[in-house]
């Protein structure tokens, strides 16, 4: 009996570290793509005030 609750016990440990992990991983991953879109709208704002630049030369 004590196998078998010691067995149940590792089991238990085993699925909690791994949806530890997973957690992880996931928030991890999710961060990245927040990173990644706040450099891309960054890179998409200079794009754009880079235009505004070149018009407003092109004008004056």
């Amino acid at each position: 009996m004590k196998k078998l609750i010691d067995g149940v016990i590792l089991i238990s440990n085993i699925r909690y570290k791994y949806h530890l992990y997973c957690t992880l991983i996931s928030i991890i991953g999710f961060s990245i793509k927040i990173i990644i879109f706040i450099l891309l709208i960054y890179k998409l704002i200079r794009l754009i005030q880079n235009n505004k630049n070149i018009e407003n030369t092109k004008l004056g």
